[in-house]
C-alpha cells in the first residue's frame, strides 16, 4: 500500500486541519483526564476535530474470526471494507489526541481494543525489506493525556510506554504526554493539580 503522507519531521506550530480525539475516558461527566484533553485541544484549535467515544464505539477484541477475515481481506487489498473502518480513520489524521485514565500500571481496556483495531499492517505501517517498520499515516504528531490518583511520573507508566511503541511502528516519532498525578493523595487539592498541568499545556504544544 502506497504511504499517504509521511509528515511527521515538518510539522509547523500551524492549526492543523483534522484532529482525530480518541476519548478512552470513562465516567465522562467528571471526568478529569477529559477535562485536561478539552483544554489541550482548546489550545490545539484545529479545524476540524473528529473524536471517537470508546465507550460508545462498540469496538471488539480481535478474537480469531475477526483476524482470520483481516487477513484475507488484506491479502486481496480490500483495505476498504468496513472491517478496516476504524483503521483508516485514524490513518487520515493530522494530529492525534487519545485520553485515556491511568489504571492498573497502564490504560484501560477501551484503549487497549482501540489501538489493536488501528494497528493494522497496510494502513497504518507496513514492513520494509530490512523487516523494520515503516509508517503509513499521516498523523504528525500524537499527543497522550492522562490523569492518575497516585504518585506515578510519565517515565513509569507502562500505558505511555506501550502507546510511544506503537506510534514508533506507525512511524510517528513526535508523541507528546499531558498528565497530571497524586489527585487522590488525602491532603492534595486535586483541582490545584490539574490547574498546574494545564498551565504546562502551551509549552506540551508548541515546546
Amino acid at each position: 500500500m502506497e504511504k499517504t503522507g509521511h509528515r511527521n519531521n515538518s510539522f509547523r506550530e500551524a492549526v492543523p486541519e483534522r484532529l482525530l480525539f480518541v476519548n478512552g475516558c470513562v465516567n465522562r461527566d467528571r471526568s478529569r483526564t477529559l477535562r485536561l484533553a478539552k483544554a489541550l485541544m482548546d489550545r490545539i484549535g484545529a479545524g476540524q476535530v473528529d473524536e471517537i467515544i470508546l465507550e460508545e464505539a462498540g469496538l471488539a477484541p480481535l478474537d480469531s474470526a475477526r483476524l482470520l477475515k483481516r487477513s484475507e481481506l488484506a491479502e486481496k487489498g480490500l483495505f476498504g471494507d468496513q472491517e478496516f473502518a476504524e483503521a483508516r480513520r485514524y490513518a487520515s489524521a493530522d494530529v492525534l489526541v487519545v485520553a485515556t485514565p491511568y489504571w492498573e500500571h497502564g490504560f484501560n481496556a477501551l484503549t487497549k481494543i482501540y489501538l489493536e483495531n488501528v494497528s493494522q499492517l497496510g494502513i497504518a505501517f507496513m514492513y520494509g525489506d530490512d523487516g523494520a517498520s515503516q509508517g503509513l499515516t499521516r498523523i504528525a504528531r500524537a499527543y497522550y493525556v492522562t490523569t492518575r490518583g497516585g504518585p506515578t511520573d510519565d517515565e513509569s507508566d507502562l500505558g505511555y510506554g506501550m502507546f510511544k511503541k506503537i506510534m514508533e511502528m506507525h512511524g510517528i516519532s513526535d508523541v507528546r504526554i499531558l498528565s497530571a498525578k497524586a489527585l487522590d493523595i488525602v491532603g492534595n487539592d486535586p483541582e490545584a493539580i490539574l490547574g498546574e498541568a494545564m498551565s504546562r499545556i502551551d509549552s506540551v504544544v508548541s515546546g
